[in-house]
């Protein structure tokens, strides 16, 4: 995998702990509709790189169930406190570095990515 790809998958996975914090920023009987949006921003991400319909919804849905993941994750590490408002990229870490270790190894990200530039 080239280094232009790790950092994209680095990010992605950054804006996926972003999108699972801001979800539990919100009461839960909101989550869900906040977390729908997000899902509409993974399908955008997707169609700058393929035109494929069906490829842009397997991209979502699997970016999705890696945020609702990190939302357990963070939930069951005492994240998941209520907080007022929605959180801004500069109200938590820095994104993630290339090589930095996270909830999602760049094995997990890999198929969708071969999806997504036809490899």
């Amino acid at each position: 995998m080239s280094n232009d790809l790790k950092v994209e998958v680095d990010r992605l996975i950054s804006i996926a702990h972003l999108h699972a914090l801001n979800a539990l920023s919100h009461p839960e009987s909101e989550r869900q509709s906040h977390l729908d949006v997000c899902r509409g921003f993974w399908k955008h991400y997707a169609a700058a790189f393929t035109a494929s319909e069906r490829q842009c919804e397997a991209f979502a849905d699997t970016l999705d169930h890696a945020t609702r993941e990190l939302i357990a994750e963070l939930q069951q590490q005492g994240a998941g406190a209520p907080m007022s408002g929605v959180l801004r990229v500069a109200d938590v870490d820095p994104p993630l570095t290339p090589g930095h270790t996270s909830a999602m190894t760049l094995e997990e990200l890999r198929p969708v990515f071969r999806k997504i530039i036809g490899q």
